[in-house]
């Protein structure tokens, strides 16, 4: 890829980590769009909304906590890349752990390393607290916790071979 002329550069360091960051979101944000009840969606386009107003009005809002969620794991997924900048960019660009790495191999200045290192668990808690939280909303808006009242078992009977009744199995419907 040397005739892009992008090595040692930020812009190969953005690229290759939306390279490696695409999915998280499409996996992430994709997942509950497709189980998203269209019918809201239909219902402002019945009432007069254009296309684009319906998805920035009805779509959008619902897949705000997704979003929020996807953009917290990429986001620490960018903080600490280490190998991405290393290769790509060397010494002239750097993360955290870049620095934590530059610290302590070069200037031997453990202190600074152990400063960084305890400041990138802070971060990296709290963006994993984010990340729980938004998750969190986002399975109650689609109601994929486990409800136990709204929980009920049907159990499909069937006749043995000596004719007496027994269970075949048993399923878990959930009432909306």
């Amino acid at each position: 890829m040397g005739f892009l002329h992008l090595d040692g550069t930020f812009t190969a360091i953005v690229l290759a980590l939306v390279f490696f960051n695409y999915t998280v979101v499409v996996r992430t944000v994709g997942g509950l769009w497709a189980r998203l009840d269209p019918r809201a969606e239909q219902a402002a386009r019945a009432l007069g909304a254009s296309s684009w107003r319906a998805f920035r009005t009805v779509t959008l809002p619902a897949l705000a906590p997704a979003i929020a969620s996807a953009a917290s794991i990429v986001f620490l997924f960018c903080a600490t890349a280490f190998g991405v900048v290393l290769v790509l960019g060397g010494l002239q660009f750097g993360t955290i752990e870049t620095e934590i790495w530059i610290q302590t191999t070069q200037f031997l200045d453990l202190r600074t390393a152990s400063v960084l290192s305890v400041v990138q668990l802070v971060v990296v808690a709290v963006v994993l607290l984010v990340a729980s939280r938004t998750r969190a909303r986002r399975e109650r808006a689609l109601s994929l916790g486990s409800d136990r009242a709204s929980d009920r078992r049907l159990r499909l009977w069937g006749r043995g071979p000596d004719g007496t009744r027994s269970v075949l199995g048993v399923i878990w419907c959930r009432s909306r």
